[in-house]
């Protein structure tokens, strides 16, 4: 009499901890650190909009102005960053001019987030840069800054980056 009442009390016992058990490994699988990594897509028509690339005839640069030269230093870049202090979103404005004075660009990002954007020379040419539109979403790009073409763009996702590790 007690081994039947003991029986179906074992059993139930045993099954919610098979459940609660089946349950934690699936939660450590879906969110584990192994697994988590940016996500790339193309960029929506939003960014691209936020992103100008002009040809201009003259730039106006302060004398105090750090530049960043490209690797061989015939071309550079100056960017003005926006004050932070102040309410965001923010725009940054870069000028790119080469040494003969034959590429003169003016670079706009548009209503970016505190991660601001941030550039570097691949070669004598090509720029890579990233744009963050927020905490978990950037833009990321390589432009061929003579054609003003942008040789590679994707948004890159990081929220699964954010995610705490199980």
């Amino acid at each position: 009499m007690i081994a039947r009442k003991i029986t179906p009390a074992l059993l139930a016992v045993s099954f919610l901890f098979a459940l609660v058990n089946a349950l934690n490994g699936f939660a450590q699988t879906s969110t584990g650190c192994d697994t988590a990594k940016v996500q790339y897509s193309p960029v929506e028509d939003k960014y691209l909009d936020k992103i100008k690339i002009q040809a201009v005839t003259e730039l106006q640069v302060p004398d105090d102005a750090e530049k960043q030269f490209s690797p061989q230093r015939t071309i550079w870049l100056y960017a003005d960053e926006p004050n932070y202090q102040k309410d965001g979103p923010w725009t940054t404005t870069a000028l790119v001019r080469s040494s003969d004075g034959h590429t003169l660009r003016k670079l706009t990002f548009i209503g970016h987030g505190t991660g601001g954007v941030k550039l570097d020379w691949l070669n004598e040419r090509l720029l890579f840069g990233r744009v963050w539109w927020g905490r978990i979403l950037s833009t990321d790009f390589i432009l061929d800054i003579q054609n003003r073409e942008f040789i590679y763009q994707q948004n890159a996702y990081y929220g699964d980056l954010m995610e705490a590790c199980k």
